[in-house]
């Protein structure tokens, strides 16, 4: 019986298809940053150049859709590499875009190499603490700051400098269970992904009974309690309504909104 198969490429027919993959790897990769300099070019045109872009939910739109299609010999870790150095690296086509936080989180290392593997090329500056981390990003539209859940930030976000900036991401973005190690705190977008956390700073502990039931809580030096919500939630509209009518002793704030942790690993 004869083999009608086709037969082996050489080796060196599989070596040249492997260049010319990477040939239009690097076209592809050309014609994406063209398009983010065209982002930049269409929001100076209609004025929303004075939107930060440093978009944690949009960028966990991307990385989820990207992800549900990663298939086949491709590592999902390996994707996930390669796209959030793209976006990091796009972001500054658009802008100067920069991240602070306290020189104490970027001498802990876990902490450094979290910041630097999810934010890539972004530069980093440090501040001698969260306050002026937390202000000089206020006052730069493409920066944001990070900082540790279990520190003053919830203070700072009440101070009237900073109070137009919110919670809009957490570290690690990937994978993560139970109290994040990091907030990024930034410019606040109505962006909801479908997958959404809200972050409420409250005097006291939600009641036991409270639905939806705490994804997870803090309790801060300061005796407040900051506990974070699943769902993209409003102060203004059940459940969070009906909570501070009845609780007005909780003193309720919201600090923000941001992307659940995407999983990787299911």
């Amino acid at each position: 019986m004869n083999d009608q198969s086709t037969p082996p490429a050489s080796l060196e027919q599989v070596r040249r298809q492997i260049d010319e993959i990477d040939a239009r790897l690097i076209e592809l990769l050309r014609e994406r940053f063209s398009a983010s300099e065209a982002v930049k070019a269409v929001k100076a045109a209609t004025g929303q150049d004075s939107a930060s872009p440093i978009r944690p939910a949009r960028e966990a739109i991307v990385m989820r859709r990207l992800i549900d299609a990663c298939q086949g010999p491709l590592p999902t870790d390996l994707m996930v590499r390669l796209w959030r150095e793209i976006i990091t690296s796009s972001t500054l086509v658009q802008a100067d875009a920069s991240v602070h936080c306290t020189i104490a989180v970027m001498q802990a290392g876990r902490l450094r190499d979290l910041i630097r593997s999810h934010f890539g090329r972004i530069p980093v500056v440090e501040h001698g603490d969260d306050d002026a981390a937390l202000k000089a990003a206020a006052h730069s539209r493409t920066a944001v700051a990070v900082t540790a859940p279990d520190g003053d930030s919830a203070r700072f976000l009440s101070d009237g400098d900073i109070a137009q900036n919110a919670v809009i991401g957490t570290l690690p973005a990937f994978n993560a269970d139970g109290v994040p190690q990091l907030l990024i705190i930034g410019q606040p977008f109505e962006e909801p992904t479908g997958q959404d956390e809200t972050l409420v700073l409250t005097s006291g502990r939600l009641p036991r009974d409270f639905s939806p039931a705490p994804l997870w809580a803090v309790e801060l030096p300061s005796g407040d309690t900051l506990t974070s919500l699943p769902g993209f939630l409003s102060s203004s509209q059940t459940p969070l309504l009906d909570l501070r009518q009845r609780n007005e002793n909780l003193a309720l704030r919201v600090l923000g909104r941001y992307p659940s942790p995407i999983r990787t690993d299911k």
